[in-house]
């Protein structure tokens, strides 16, 4: 209860301070911190949310020109979970490269006295790590109250599968599995291309990168939600232009819930003693479609080839000058 009022208070502060607007930031905060990946934190109890608090104080203390702050910050996330590396890409489009190697720096001491502190028992995270592959990302588990565009492929396969058996199931999945790697991380190289080279606006870069960050792994359950009032609030504070408002909606769209229908997916396969019920809901398709929708009118608002040339060009021209 003390991390979940810790974690409630330093909303509260993050979204009042951005806004201009004393009042439009209270009102903001308080229909935020009710909305429903909030509300599911809160019943998770995950660290997800601890780690909310250094992303936003990693983007705080950016705006606020603190790089080496901001780049503590980020090191703690990535020492908690690596998927807020991307993030790094802020520095990187900044040619800030002093600051890129502070981040990589503190993460790894961070890192590394965390190993040590745990008994640096390797093989025991390990096995972790292979329970998670076998249990979370292979089977369905995976899929409860998630948006990970993963679950474009795996929502289907669990109907088009041999019902209760789920043998069939993990064998498709562990055999597109790889594939999905390569598609995310040629997507993630085109982004980070755009985000370097074209876009200059602080926001966009932050929102892209959480929504890659919250939909691009096997796993990412709708508390993961909770990221996206860190370019939410920055956006309401923006100059208004006509495609804000719609970029507006889509997020506004992935706070609601969607489990309006529910289909209880049995869990039967061999070998696994628990047996117990998947809810599978609208949400693990539609939230993935939304992120997708997102991300692509975020990139062709300037995305052309002709800025790419244009970008890569200025990029390592500048750099050799300076």
């Amino acid at each position: 209860w003390v991390s979940i009022a810790l974690f409630i208070i330093f909303t509260f502060v993050y979204i009042k301070r951005i806004f201009k607007s004393e009042w439009l930031g209270i009102f903001v905060a308080f229909t935020v911190l009710i909305s429903y990946p909030f509300l599911y934190a809160y019943d998770r109890a995950n660290v997800e949310y601890i780690l909310f608090m250094f992303v936003a104080s990693f983007v705080l203390c950016y705006r606020k020109k603190l790089f080496i702050c901001s780049a503590f910050m980020l090191a703690v996330a990535i020492s908690m979970k690596l998927y807020p590396a991307v993030l790094i890409i802020i520095f990187l489009a900044k040619k800030q490269f002093k600051y890129l190697t502070y981040c990589i720096l503190f993460t790894s001491i961070l890192t590394f006295f965390g190993f040590i502190y745990i008994g640096a028992n390797f093989q025991g995270m390990m096995n972790n790590i292979n329970y998670f592959n076998d249990y979370a990302q292979k089977f369905p588990l995976g899929l409860i109250f998630g948006h990970s565009l993963f679950n474009l492929i795996r929502t289907p396969l669990l109907f088009l599968t041999d019902v209760p058996d789920l043998t069939n199931f993990v064998k498709w999945v562990s055999f597109i599995q790889p594939f999905y790697t390569v598609i995310v991380l040629l997507l993630f190289g085109f982004i980070s291309a755009y985000l370097v080279f074209i876009n200059k606006k602080f926001w966009k870069s932050v929102l892209i990168l959480v929504l890659v960050f919250i939909s691009f792994p096997y796993i990412s359950q709708d508390y993961t939600l909770i990221y996206l009032t860190i370019p939410l609030v920055l956006l309401f504070n923006e100059e208004y232009t006509p495609n804000m408002k719609l970029y507006t909606i889509l997020i506004a769209l992935l706070f609601i819930p969607m489990n309006w229908i529910t289909w209880a997916y049995p869990n039967i396969y061999p070998n696994v003693t628990a047996i117990w019920c998947y809810p599978i809901t609208p949400g693990l398709i539609l939230r993935p479609i939304i992120i997708l929708i997102l991300l692509y009118l975020l990139i062709k608002e300037d995305f052309t080839l002709n800025h790419l040339r244009i970008g890569i060009r200025e990029y390592f021209t500048l750099s050799k000058k300076s």
